[in-house]
């Protein structure tokens, strides 16, 4: 039997380019309307200030990671989980400092490595993100 969390599809770095990660998810078969979500969340990763660390999706929900100033989260590292525009996604805000520290480390390892371990990186704050989706607010009105 397949364990769910195998089946997830990892948005990120893996792709070359936007056109080839969304013939992938086209490939993948999720729907039409997931697809739409998709391509739209990643339409702000095309800004030269991006501030998206990773879009994700498990073929269900679309997970995005994005970073703030440490003062937005008060100095937690996050991710702090926020419902996104729409029911199927779910924006996770990680403390800027913390994810400087995770880009740091990993250009002072060797060229060779540099790449595999953003990747690893990368997808322990998918597992995260998605491991925080149950607890989070579903709607806005949630929110204190």
């Amino acid at each position: 039997m397949n364990d769910p969390e195998d089946e997830r599809f990892e948005f990120s770095t893996t792709f070359e380019s936007k056109d080839e990660l969304l013939a992938a998810v086209r490939r993948a078969g999720i729907s039409r309307d997931l697809e739409n979500t998709i391509s739209s969340e990643l339409d702000e990763t095309d800004d030269k200030d991006s501030n998206v660390i990773f879009v994700s999706s498990d073929g269900d929900v679309v997970y995005k990671a994005i970073w703030a100033p440490p003062s937005a989260l008060n100095g937690k590292r996050g991710p702090e989980i926020f419902p996104g525009a729409t029911d199927d996604v779910v924006i996770a805000v990680y403390n800027r400092d913390f994810i400087d520290q995770i880009v740091q480390e990993t250009e002072e390892e060797d060229a060779g490595l540099r790449d595999e371990l953003w990747e690893q990186r990368v997808g322990e704050l998918v597992d995260e993100v998605a491991s925080c989706y149950h607890d989070r607010p579903s709607t806005w009105g949630e929110f204190e």
